[in-house]
């Protein structure tokens, strides 16, 4: 967005670069593994499966939602798992509003999966804490929320290099990246993370530290700082 600005001709000394935050207090890891172990078979999550996550809208409107919100990528989600659910036995688990595009797909697809409607946001993290990764596939997106949940609550993240992506990713050491619209480079992503020793906990480790700079306490700081003080005078 702040090259587009600047495309659009917007004067280099009227942006400001802040980052989005996360409550740290809020989305942290379970606290442990026969915690999650619980959690899952509460949310119907067979001990077998391979639990991937997307929690974002991804349809059109505020109704089911069967018209995709392609600037969300539901289509690249759904081609991505089209080429790993006969390599590996997955279990897809969803949350938010207008995911009818996705729910659909996966029952075409056979690929078995929960949905939950959340009454309040902050249950959102009982649902990160049941996941084996999450899978982002935005073809455009500003931050997107998931990727700062997903490193705070220890989730291996596997996402397009899109908004804050690439700012705050390398790949193979805090999270697996790939362009946008290339189901089989997040394919091989997933391989690579079901396949590789040790690389889940790596990740989970590394996105821990990557996060500790983006509570929202770090964050407002800099708000002042680039924001407000400088238009104070201060």
């Amino acid at each position: 967005m702040e090259r587009r600005l600047a495309e659009w001709g917007v004067p280099g000394d009227k942006l400001v670069r802040v980052p989005l935050g996360v409550d740290l207090k809020l989305f942290c890891p379970p606290p442990s593994p026969l915690y999650r172990n619980s959690l899952r078979s509460e949310l119907g999550i067979p001990e077998d499966r391979i639990c991937i996550g997307s929690f974002q809208k991804d349809g059109n409107g505020w109704q089911e939602g069967l018209e995709p919100k392609l600037i969300k990528g539901p289509d690249v989600f759904l081609d991505t798992l089209n080429l790993i659910k006969d390599k590996y036995p997955v279990f897809v688990l969803l949350t938010g509003p207008a995911r009818g595009f996705v729910r659909q797909g996966l029952e075409k697809m056979g690929i078995p999966y929960a949905h939950a409607m959340l009454s309040d946001y902050s249950e959102v993290v009982r649902y990160y804490h049941a996941l084996d990764m999450y899978l982002m596939t935005s073809r455009e997106d500003g931050a997107p929320a998931a990727l700062l949940e997903s490193f705070a609550c220890g989730v291996p993240l596997i996402a397009t290099r899109v908004g804050m992506v690439p700012d705050i990713t390398v790949d193979g050491d805090n999270a697996l990246t790939a362009e946008s619209e290339n189901s089989h480079a997040l394919a091989s992503r997933i391989s690579t993370l079901l396949e590789t020793p040790g690389l889940a906990e790596k990740l989970a480790r590394n996105g821990a530290m990557t996060i500790s700079r983006f509570g929202w306490a770090e964050i407002a700081g800099l708000y002042l700082e680039r924001v407000y003080l400088p238009l104070s005078g201060a």
